[in-house]
């Protein structure tokens, strides 16, 4: 996943502002789901570097997505460009 600047927004007092920090920013997300993520975060960050990943993406910063209400979220390790 490529987010642009303009993509990246930040929640405040239920609103959201656009800031542009950084040109891009790459993300490898996978989904995950709040009751078994105590044991699979970490199985995807052994994942990520056995896979070499972080050649492409290094790690710079983690992203929680979960848009709706449900237990599945998506989790990313982000680098920023």
């Amino acid at each position: 996943m490529i987010l642009s600047a303009k993509m990246i927004a930040f929640r405040t007092n239920k609103a959201f502002k656009i800031k542009e920090l950084y040109s891009c920013i790459i993300v490898l997300t996978k989904q995950f789901n709040e009751e078994t993520s105590f044991e699979n975060v970490p199985k995807f960050w052994n994942e990520y570097y056995e896979k070499g990943y972080q050649k492409v993406v290094p790690p710079m910063l983690c992203i929680c997505i979960n848009s709706n209400e449900s237990l599945e979220f998506e989790y990313g390790i982000a680098s920023l460009k």
